[in-house]
Formats: C-alpha cells, structure tokens, sequence
C-alpha cells in the first residue's frame, strides 16, 4: 500500500480533495441523486403494476369499456407525470451540487499544482522537460477536470440507479432477480479482466500525449531558432513519427473502449430476453412454482431487466475516462509528491526608514548590515554522482567586481547558482555577509541579488512592470521617478522616447517586437530599479554586436557601481576591469588575479585571451 502510484491510492488521494472541503455539499448532492435515481425507477413499477393489475384489471376480464375506469386512470397518469417532474428536478440541483464541488476543487488542485512548481527546486526543474510539465498543466488538468466534472455524476449516477433498480427488483420478485444478478456478475467479472488490461493502455496513451504536447510547446517557443537552423524537414519528421505513436496508442486505447459499451448492452439484453421467456413460462403454467407473479409485475421487472444494462454500460463507458484520469493524475501527484526547495533560514532580508538593508534574525535576536561580502570555503558539489566544482575557494570583499573564466562546463553557471541557493552543496561552507548561506531565507536572499543572463526574460506586460518585476512589494509602491531613473541609468531612455506610451508601452510575444540588445538593457533597467546589493551578470553581451555591446558596457558599469558583481563573460576583453579574474576547468580553480597578473603567467588565462586575438598589444 505504500506505493503511490497504485491506483486504489490514487483514487483515494483524488476523492480526498473532493470530499475535504465539500462534505455536505457531496453528500446532500448524492442524496438528491438518489431521490432522482429512486423516483424515476419506481415511476415504472407505479405505471407498470398499476395501470395493468388495478386499472385495466376489470377491463381486461370483461373486455368493456364500461368497466375502464377513466378517472383512476388520469390520477395515475397526472401522479406519474408529477413524480418524474419533482425527478428531474432532483437530478438537476444534485448535479448542480456536485458540479460547484468539482469546481472548487479543481481551483484547489490547480493552485496546489502552481504552487508546488514554483517552490520546487531548481534540480528538479533542470530534469524536467519544460513541455511535459506544461502538459501536465493543459491536458492532465483537463483530464481530470471532465472527471470530476462529468465522469463522477455519471458514475455516481448509474451506481444509485443500478442499486436502485436491484432493490425494487428483489421486491417485484425474487427469483427473477437472481437470473438478473448472474448478467451483472458476468459483466463485471469479464469488465475487471478488460479493465487490468486498459490501465496500461490508457497510461501510455496519456504518457504518449504527453510528448506530443511537451514535444509542440518547446519547438513553437523556439520557432525563430529552428528556422535560422533550418531544421523544419527533420522536426516534421519527428513530429509525424510522435503523432504516429499517440495514434497507434489512441486506436488501441479505442478498440478497447470500443469494447466495453456493446458487451455490457448486449449481455443485458439477453438478460431481459431470459426474464421475460421466464416470467411468461410462469404465468403460463399459472404460477405452478408458487411465485405470485402477475402480469403488471412482470411488465414492470422486464423494464428494470431491459434498462439496467444502461447503468452498467454508462458504469463501463465511464472507465475509460476513469482510466484516463488516474493515468494524468498521477503525473499531477507525482509533481505534487515532489520535496520543496528548502527554505529554513531564519535570516531575512529586512529594510530599515532610511532604506538600509539588514539581515536580521529572530532566533539570534541580532541584525547584520548586508554589504554583499561572499565566501567559498572548501566548497564540493556533485551532479548525478559527479563532481562538477572541487574544492572551490575565494572571498569577494564588499563592492568588488569578479569574473569567472573557463571552458564550456567548467562549473562557472554552477557557482552562481549556488549563490543564488538554487543548489544544495555536497560539502563545505558558503557565506554572505558572515552568514552561512544555509541560515538565510531563499526568498530573501534572491530579493538582494540581480540577475543578467544571456538571454533577458521579458514578459507580456508594459513595459514599466517589465522593470518593476520581482522587486519587494512592488503591487503597492511603484515608485514612478525609480522607474525614470532605472531606465536613464540602463542607457535605455534614448529608445523609450520612439515608443509613444513610454513606459506604459505593451510588448506583446514576450517582447518580441525588441531587438536582443533592446532586451539587454531593459533588463538592466530591471536590476537598477530592484537595486540590490549583489549582481550576477552570465554572458551578458554574447548575443549581440559590437556596437550594441558597448552600450550595454556602458550601463552594467553603472549597473554595479558600488555594488558586488559576479560576471561570467565569453568576450575577455569586457572584464579586464575585474578586481579580480577565477579560472576555472573542470570544476576547480587552477589561475586567479587581476587581467595584468594573469596576462603575466601566460597561463590558461593568457591562452583563452590570445585565441580571441584580442588585446594583443598588451599579450605581446
């Protein structure tokens, strides 16, 4: 039982949500359901056993009219009719009941989701594929929500009237009934041998859709790259062989539901085929078994023995998309069950009346000034059982500028993310402002570092809220001339004043309609207004032109005036300023110095610099 993945557990941790906060809501829900189910079902004994053995009774001995008795007869018609309205009405609200309780927890589990995905950590996020998690997203949560919101109600639907229907039966007659029951335990038996094989069918079907969708999103987000790649010939290839498997894996998932409405349909109906052969043999022979069955008894049973494989099959139609939902519920529990980034520190960032920032810490009862001062001290970290960064060691004295060096895979984007706690290191200490980095809240520490990656991030907003993105409680106090003054300082002014809303200017696709180095400085212009104390900058300038790199020089040096500064840069000609340079190769540090010392060594340094063949007055 401690598998997760059963689906008896799944189910349960499903009707869990269900039922956590919509008790009375469920229960008084199914309780109309079953007036309904009940009402509808008696309204064919009330026809069939009255109207034939007490208003046609007299009629159909003498085979007068005189003896048809008019009045009765419309009182039954008039009470039938009211009976199946007040039904109706049942059904209605109880679905609607049910209806407003899968709502709710659909809302409950979507933001569950939501929030488990932005709190996981970064490890996990790096394993998996941005499309399959969006799929969980899209088509799981859709999946689930026709469950709850269709699949349930028809299922509890056809459980109560199949009950229903089995009790009124044994109470028509007993011996009918039996014959009845041995049709149900024949479908369910053969139902529960189909079903073991149509769990793993409708899993691959989900798990296959997956990929698709997962397979879509990731190459229309990278539409312009697989154009410039010329890649269409090969990407339609492998999108038609993906859409090849999900139908292969659809078609036999249909053959099999295909299977379940016409067995259960027709074994019912040789069911009531046998109950009325039966029931007529009986009355025939004038009850010689001693079993009182009149003809209205036997009309009314062979209604429930005709109609009771609708339930059954409705029961057997629904499987399928029971199936369908545990198989996406269980990638939505399996993101669910994920463990959260961990965020224990008692240190939090807190900001004094003159706007100086401390770390301060109710459990030691003492703040300290944060001046971005970081320590590495013996630090090792491991990736899947291997070591990317070895005993790594340094000191980065407040407002001072350094520069990480090195080949592709080195470890350089490793040692930022672990100052950005995105990371858990295997050994060794890592310290900010004297304060282990274990002993500070992640989401303070990352509210006093800034970040400039290669590829700026924008979303579809204006483009002031592009700025004020990610700064501390920026949904009540935009400070408007912070927003002027971040974007002079990010030399993005000059392009502001050709856009004729300014900042209020909306870029549409992730601004798209910006140029790379537009997009730079715009989020440039983002860190100078969150204006924090540490700034990590990660090939900041790689993908853009000389031109536009110099201008984007020109602001990070206004950028980190003052401030400490982490930069990892492909074009060694942009940090020569650096009070400091670390080399890096495979994971350890082998040359450290400022650009004169290193150019001195001709080391790795000197190596990397000259390949560029930049600077070569002072190499030479």
């Amino acid at each position: 039982m401690k598998n997760k993945n059963n689906s008896i557990i799944v189910f349960k941790r499903i009707f869990s949500y269900l039922w956590r906060n919509n008790k009375f809501t469920v229960i008084f829900g199914v309780l109309l359901f079953l007036l309904a189910s009940g009402g509808m079902l008696y309204n064919q004994v009330f026809i069939g056993k009255i109207i034939v053995d007490y208003v046609l009774k007299d009629f159909l001995i003498s085979r007068s009219i005189k003896d048809f008795d008019y009045n009765y007869f419309y009182l039954v018609i008039v009470l039938s009719a009211l009976w199946f309205l007040i039904s109706i009405l049942f059904k209605f609200f109880g679905n609607f009941l049910l209806s407003s309780a899968t709502f709710k927890t659909m809302k409950i589990i979507q933001d569950e989701l939501y929030y488990k995905i932005q709190n996981l950590p970064m490890s996990y996020l790096n394993k998996e594929l941005k499309g399959t998690i969006i799929s969980t997203f899209n088509s799981d949560i859709e999946t689930l929500k026709n469950f709850f919101r269709d699949v349930i109600p028809n299922i509890i639907n056809a459980i109560l009237s199949l009950s229903v229907s089995i009790v009124i039966m044994f109470v028509l007659d007993v011996y009918l009934t039996f014959i009845i029951l041995i049709f149900i335990i024949l479908i369910f038996i053969t139902s529960f041998l189909i079903s073991k094989k149509s769990k793993k069918v409708f899993s691959e079907e989900r798990n296959q859709n997956a990929k698709w969708t997962g397979f879509l999103e990731e190459n229309l987000s990278g539409f312009n790259t697989n154009i410039i790649f010329n890649k269409k010939t090969h990407l339609i290839k492998l999108h038609n062989k993906l859409t090849n498997d999900y139908q292969k894996k659809s078609q036999k998932a249909y053959i099999i539901s295909g299977v379940f409405y016409p067995f259960a349909f027709n074994i019912g109906l040789l069911g009531y085929g046998i109950v009325t052969i039966f029931g007529a043999i009986l009355i025939i022979k004038g009850n010689s078994a001693g079993i009182g069955l009149t003809i209205g008894t036997l009309i009314s049973f062979t209604q429930f023995a005709k109609s009771f494989s609708f339930p059954i099959a409705s029961i057997m139609i629904n499987a399928n998309d029971v199936f369908r939902a545990i198989a996406g519920t269980k990638r939505i529990f399996n993101i669910l069950d994920q463990d959260l980034e961990k965020n224990q520190g008692s240190y939090y960032l807190y900001i004094d009346s003159k706007g100086i920032k401390y770390w301060k810490s109710d459990l030691y009862k003492h703040q300290i000034q944060i001046k971005g001062e970081i320590s590495f001290e013996n630090v090792y970290f491991k990736y899947d059982d291997q070591y990317i960064l070895k005993n790594i060691n340094f000191k980065i004295k407040p407002g001072q500028k350094i520069a990480l060096v090195g080949s592709t895979g080195a470890g350089k984007t490793t040692i930022i993310n672990l100052i950005g706690g995105f990371y858990e290191i295997e050994k060794g200490n890592i310290y900010l402002d004297g304060i282990n980095l274990t002993q500070i809240n992640k989401q303070s520490l990352r509210q006093v570092i800034g970040y400039v990656l290669q590829e700026a991030q924008l979303f579809s907003d204006t483009i002031k809220n592009n700025i004020t993105y990610g700064s501390i409680n920026v949904e009540h106090n935009v400070d408007e001339s912070d927003v002027e003054n971040a974007v002079k300082s990010a030399n993005f002014d000059r392009h502001l004043e050709k856009m004729s809303a300014g900042v209020e200017t909306f870029l549409s696709n992730a601004g798209n309609s910006l140029s790379q180095g537009q997009k730079q400085l715009l989020s440039i212009a983002r860190i100078n207004y969150k204006n924090p104390k540490i700034i990590i900058m990660d090939e900041a300038t790689s993908n853009v032109d000389t031109l536009t790199e110099k201008e984007i020089q020109k602001s990070m040096n206004k950028l980190t005036l003052n401030t400490t500064a982490i930069i990892i840069a492909h074009r060694l000609s942009t940090i020569k300023e650096c009070d400091n340079i670390y080399v890096i190769e495979n994971g350890e540090i082998i040359e450290q110095g400022n650009h004169n010392q290193l150019i001195k060594t001709k080391g790795r340094y000197y190596s990397l610099l000259k390949k560029q063949n930049s600077d070569l007055n002072q190499i030479d």
